[in-house]
């Protein structure tokens, strides 16, 4: 999970080719980020960062939150996906903002998504 944070923040920084870590696992989790819409890259290399990667890099920021989510997520005998890692993460940013009846969506290429119930009423403006 924390090579999952590290190669966002390798992307974010510019960073083309990733040297830590164990290559087949780093390989791994590269193809997997790639794969779930987060970056863009292959083997070691990392071309850039999308829009949802960049969201959700964003909301693991926070170390505190991230201690959390390893702590919930990574117990003994369970596994996780980065669904659930998005999900969980974003659920908990939605409760310390106090956010109560919105929507937040990581669509897989390359948006963001936020979902207002009831959105006012455009304003039309004519001469």
């Amino acid at each position: 999970m924390d090579l999952v944070r590290e190669i966002l923040i390798a992307t974010e920084r510019g960073e083309t080719y990733f040297k830590g870590g164990n290559e087949k696992e780093v390989e791994a989790h590269i193809k997997m980020l790639e794969n779930g819409g987060l970056i863009y890259g292959c083997g070691r290399n990392l071309w850039g960062m999308t829009w949802a990667g960049y969201n959700l890099l964003d909301a693991m920021r926070d170390e505190s939150l991230w201690k959390k989510a390893k702590g919930v997520l990574m117990q003994e005998g369970m596994s996780w996906t980065l669904e659930i890692l998005k999900a969980w993460v974003t659920d908990q940013l939605k409760r310390q903002l106090k956010i109560r009846d919105l929507k937040v969506t990581f669509h897989s290429r390359p948006s963001f998504v936020l979902a207002v119930p009831n959105p006012p009423v455009p304003l039309i403006l004519s001469n």
